[in-house]
């Protein structure tokens, strides 16, 4: 949320130097100074298209969903496997801490 705020903030900064007001209620990303209508998602997809490109990486962004994904799932098992550990031997510090 943090990072959504600064770049709430960094857009009202840009838009008020040219006159332009954003509504409350506008859209988060957009194409428009004003953020009144969406970005497309061809738009979305062409952008990381050529990013990959310029990188050198051989992906699409179907697949980074499917990273994101299993990320979040090996945290989850992570926490729950750490947690079973600590209360099996009643340990309740973390690894790394004091």
């Amino acid at each position: 949320m943090t990072v959504l705020r600064a770049y709430r903030e960094h857009c009202d900064a840009t838009a008020a130097e040219l006159g332009v007001t954003i509504a409350a209620n506008a859209r988060v990303f957009s194409p428009d100074l004003d953020h009144s209508t969406w970005l497309k998602p061809s738009t979305v997809t062409q952008g990381y298209r050529r990013m990959c490109a310029r990188l050198g990486w051989d992906m699409h962004l179907h697949q980074q969903r499917h990273y994101s994904a299993i990320c979040r799932r090996c945290v989850r098992r992570w926490r729950a496997w750490s947690t079973r550990i600590r209360s099996q031997t009643g340990c309740d510090r973390r690894l790394g801490s004091r």
